[in-house]
């Protein structure tokens, strides 16, 4: 990869594409990129395409992670976050599929909470004045 050329990813939709010259330039300013690896390069400045997506499900299931971190390690987290959620959807009775990633868990779970939570008559209405 030279100075003036690199691979860029979108942070919010994840497309991965290459930047040479002047959209280089602008490129490495816009905060909404990250620079990673090409198609085939492995450095130690830059991450994979595939590491940063790893990094952002793990967030996203509020998780942490650390710069040392392999996609072992963060497959790992995301495994262990499955077996909770796996839990926890039983415990709610909601149907699930071995194969559903975290993120689905996690969204039916939120579902099933809200449905259940809308469906709780208050304690005590309010008296009405005659």
């Amino acid at each position: 990869m030279s100075a003036k050329s690199g691979w860029f990813r979108h942070r919010l939709s994840g497309q991965v594409f290459e930047a040479d010259g002047y959209q280089f330039q602008e490129a490495l300013k816009n905060r909404d990129l990250e620079a990673v690896d090409g198609p085939g390069e492995t450095s130690d400045e830059t991450p994979s395409a595939k590491l940063v997506a790893l990094r952002e499900r793990v967030t996203g299931l509020g998780l942490e992670w650390v710069a040392g971190d392999d996609e072992d390690a963060l497959n790992r987290k995301l495994d262990e976050r499955a077996v909770q959620l796996r839990a926890e959807a039983d415990q709610l009775g909601v149907q699930h599929m071995a194969n559903w990633k975290p993120e689905t868990l996690a969204k039916k779970i939120e579902a099933v909470r809200a449905e259940r939570t809308k469906a709780q008559p208050p304690a005590d209405p309010p008296p009405t004045e005659s």
